[in-house]
């Protein structure tokens, strides 16, 4: 199983137990899938985003939070860098 489909299948859990009312159980899974897939080790994804919604979700805010600041800069340092490429070495 890719990583990618690993951390899907850890958030739909998570989501899943929070509709069974077992918040304590999905709040242990999200912080099982973190601690298995850290960024440093992982790159951060298009399924992060639902791990910090998960998050919110069962109110830990501050965990969510974290999550979302260091996506946004990733993102925000990707795109500097393609705004900063010039299009006529990049398009045919």
């Amino acid at each position: 199983m890719s990583v990618v489909k690993l951390r899907n299948s850890f958030t739909r859990l998570a989501n899943a137990l929070i509709s069974e009312g077992k918040s304590d159980s999905a709040r242990l899974v999200l912080d099982r899938c973190v601690q298995l897939m850290p960024e440093e080790k992982v790159p951060y994804d298009v399924f992060v985003p639902a791990i910090a919604e998960t998050y919110y979700t069962l109110g830990e805010d501050e965990k969510a939070g974290q999550i979302v600041r260091r996506h946004l800069e990733i993102l925000t340092e990707d795109l500097v860098y393609y705004f900063s490429l010039n299009r006529n070495n990049v398009l045919p």
